[in-house]
């Protein structure tokens, strides 16, 4: 199972989308490793154009349990 995550630049520290008030910025569970680069790329395809969104980084993760912070590195 892989996890795709989302972390967002707030006041110039990454916090983990889980962490942020609006629905839908949690992990997401994938099948594959492919499936899973392949919606990567659709979410920062999406935000790219995005004024009010300063900065994010997403990551796909085979173990749900690695600490957000080692993975916001």
């Amino acid at each position: 199972m892989w996890w795709l995550v989302v972390f967002i630049l707030i006041d110039g520290a990454w916090v983990p989308g889980a962490e942020v008030t609006p629905e839908g910025w949690s992990p997401r569970a994938y099948e594959t490793r492919a499936e899973c680069m392949d919606r990567k790329a659709f979410a920062e395809r999406a935000l790219a154009d995005l004024t009010n969104v300063r900065e994010t980084r997403w990551y796909c993760t085979q173990d749900p349990d690695t600490p957000m912070e080692e993975l916001a590195r």
